[in-house]
């Protein structure tokens, strides 16, 4: 299978590009492996210090032994006859790397067929899994904010309104709370003083 990295726009480290590069070399060319797929901030260019690189591999048969990532580097397996089931039950990462992923390698064009075949209509995770996310966006971008990374610290408040807006979403969720409607367009949003009332809760949409 061909291999492109050129995905990746901001490598959270150095030793997390040499093992990606070594371990994406050596499982694109394994018969069990379809697809890895590279998920997350480094791919959108916007990671920062506490960002992931996210890989999702989709094997056949036996699951290969992974080996150990470095810390920054955060791979995920799934048998490939359990990825579609798995989709339609809205498991959140699955559903994440169809919407924004990209595909350093496929075999036989499984990953692009794969996404075809869900290509607006992947379902949203549940309310659980979302207000988990939430919750740990949240605590990320305090921390964040209290180190005076603001740009980070608004990266994940975005991040933590859209998990609470699919929440909101969803049949019988309460509506968002009064002032929680946000225009992120406007300059403003860069507000130091508006990233903290994000994140201390004042504008954040209410939980069902």
């Amino acid at each position: 299978m061909a291999v492109d990295l050129r995905c990746v726009r901001r490598w959270p480290s150095t030793k997390a590009r040499e093992w990606a590069q070594a371990f994406v070399a050596a499982f694109c060319a394994d018969e069990r492996v379809d697809a890895i797929v590279a998920v997350g901030s480094a791919v959108r260019g916007v990671g920062h210090e506490t960002s992931d690189l996210d890989l999702v591999l989709v094997y056949r048969g036996e699951q290969p032994s992974l080996g150990t990532p470095p810390i920054d580097v955060d791979v995920r397996a799934f048998a490939r006859d359990q990825v579609e089931a798995k989709v339609a039950e809205g498991h959140d990462l699955l559903g994440w790397a169809l919407r924004f992923g990209v595909a350093v390698c496929e075999r036989n064009g499984y990953w692009t067929k794969l996404h075809t075949r869900w290509l607006n209509r992947v379902p949203l995770p549940s309310a659980g899994v979302s207000l988990a996310r939430a919750e740990r966006a949240e605590r990320l971008a305090r921390e964040l904010l209290a180190s005076g990374d603001e740009d980070a610290a608004l990266e994940l408040a975005v991040a933590m309104l859209t998990h609470r807006a699919r929440v909101c979403q969803r049949p019988h969720a309460a509506p968002p709370a009064r002032g929680s409607r946000i225009d992120l367009s406007t300059s403003a949003w860069r507000s130091a003083a508006l990233i903290r009332r994000l994140v201390t809760g004042v504008l954040i949409a209410a939980a069902p």
